[in-house]
């Protein structure tokens, strides 16, 4: 009789899972590897694809997230505003800057004021007379996806509401 190596299903690595036994673990334990087998990062809470894997919605929104949110909203449409890409219905409701950390977002001031005072770090008014009426830079880096989802239907809902008042 010939000796063959166990079959393994498709995808299986040596040492993870399925016909690999932790008796072919070294002594340490299971062989080393990274939380995301897309990147190498091994610490806690940065990788996207890790938080997903780990059951945990993704800490850190971006601008791709941002982007995609908006687009999904109905009637929304992505346009150039001048250094910036606006999101807009009929009038823009939020704004990602070039660099793609921040956006701002319109909201009413009362709106603007409770997301300031529970989210300091991660919504802050616009410093002027655009901040007065509204307007509100949220830091990407500082929010989830779903709360970043949260904020865009709301200032989408405000965009959409004017829409439906005009015609």
């Amino acid at each position: 009789m010939l000796d063959a190596a166990p079959r393994r299903r498709f995808g299986q690595q040596e040492g993870f899972g399925g016909a690999s036994t932790r008796r072919d673990w070294p002594v340490a334990g299971p062989p080393e590897r990274s939380v995301c087998d897309s990147c190498d990062f091994r610490g806690r809470n940065r990788c996207r694809r890790a938080a997903r894997i780990r059951g945990r919605s993704a800490l850190i929104a971006t601008s791709r997230d941002l982007r995609r949110i908006a687009l999904s909203l109905g009637g929304t449409t992505e346009a150039p505003h001048f250094d910036r890409v606006a999101f807009k219905v009929v009038r823009h409701y939020a704004t990602l800057a070039a660099d793609g950390r921040t956006a701002n977002l319109k909201f009413t001031p009362d709106e603007q004021e409770f997301k300031c005072m529970i989210a300091p770090e991660a919504f802050v008014p616009v410093p002027n007379a655009w901040g007065k009426q509204g307007w509100t830079t949220a830091n990407l880096s500082k929010l989830s996806t779903a709360e970043l989802g949260n904020a865009l239907e709301t200032a989408w809902a405000h965009a959409a509401q004017k829409r439906s008042r005009r015609r």
